[in-house]
């Protein structure tokens, strides 16, 4: 024979994995974004980088810092980071 603590955990319990669970219109809703999505997605190398500047906004700027450093660096030498240093008081 159960007793009501018992009760009350099973109940809890399947209250929880219930809620947890997408209803049936949240389905549909994500269905739905996800076919748009799919349908605004671009295949070109323009839209491809647009899509990846917009999303990585950061490996972007840290690729450009990176390629600004070392066109600079080969194009002045050792004088570009010795001034660049210098300008940040090191």
């Amino acid at each position: 024979m159960k007793n009501n603590t018992d009760d009350f955990i099973e109940k809890a319990l399947n209250s929880l994995t219930e809620g947890s669970q997408p209803s049936q219109n949240q389905k549909q809703r994500m269905l739905e974004d996800l076919l748009f999505q799919i349908q605004t997605e671009e295949d070109s190398k323009v839209g491809r980088f647009r899509n990846m500047v917009t999303v990585y906004p950061w490996r972007f700027g840290f690729g450009v810092s990176a390629l600004q450093a070392v066109l600079l660096t080969l194009m002045f030498g050792s004088n570009y980071t010795n001034f660049i240093l210098q300008f940040l008081g090191r």
